[in-house]
């Protein structure tokens, strides 16, 4: 991960600005070396800019594992044939959460769940296919954030959606609710 550092750093010398894939990209470097202020300017700087152009999206095949959290990684798992696709803000936003709470600020960390949350009630349930996933991150970031009762609705809510999913069926186990 140190080497990818290095290339990041002799690239942000050479650009004059990182491309939105690639800014996320450095963030998420960032949050899993431990940078987690350094990590949330960046997260910051690319819902800013996914604000102005929300058409990214992240895709994720089996070697990227390794990269998700625990509940993305069950996610792939059932709704994966080989890819897994993660709309650009969606994700700058569910990584910022991790960063707000792996620095214990978790009224910023609920602060940023309710805007992944807002993102997911703008999205059209029968046209939008990452609608579910957005839906259910959204409930993931409420639990990571210490929200077990928004959380709970949440995953109550999608199980109206896709009945028995069991994905959400263990996250709502863990809430203990």
């Amino acid at each position: 991960m140190y080497i990818a550092l290095k290339l990041f750093e002799k690239l942000l010398q050479k650009a004059d600005e990182l491309t939105i894939f690639v800014e996320l990209t450095f963030a998420s470097l960032l949050l899993r070396l431990g940078c987690y202020e350094e990590a949330i300017k960046h997260f910051e700087n690319v819902i800013k800019r996914a604000d102005i152009d929300d058409n990214g999206v992240v895709r994720y095949s089996n070697v990227d594992k390794p990269l998700m959290d625990a509940y993305l990684r069950r996610e792939f798992e059932v709704r994966s044939g080989s890819n897994f696709d993660v709309p650009l803000r969606v994700q700058a936003l569910y990584e910022l959460i991790l960063a707000y709470v792996k620095l214990a600020e978790v009224e910023k960390a609920q602060d940023v769940a309710l805007k992944l949350e807002n993102n997911a009630k703008t999205r059209d349930r029968r046209l939008d296919p990452t609608f579910s996933l957005v839906l259910s991150m959204a409930g993931y970031a409420y639990k990571l954030a210490g929200n077990k009762e928004k959380a709970a609705k949440i995953f109550v809510s999608m199980l109206k959606i896709i009945p028995g999913h069991p994905p959400i069926i263990e996250a709502l186990e863990s809430c203990d609710m």
